[in-house]
């Protein structure tokens, strides 16, 4: 799951996903360092590397 908020990351640990909180969206780092993703991605650029 790839989210820019905490509410996505917690719907990624309650159904047993990883979880990529990504901080070129709307939330902040801190919002999701609390919520502990699996991943914490800076860019767009990132995610892109990330997949490859």
């Amino acid at each position: 799951m790839v989210g820019d908020r905490k509410h996505d990351l917690i719907g990624a640990r309650e159904t047993g996903m990883d979880a990529i909180g990504v901080l070129y969206g709307y939330g902040n780092r801190t919002e999701l360092e609390g919520e502990s993703p699996t991943y914490l991605l800076h860019s767009v650029a990132d995610l892109i590397e990330f997949f490859e």
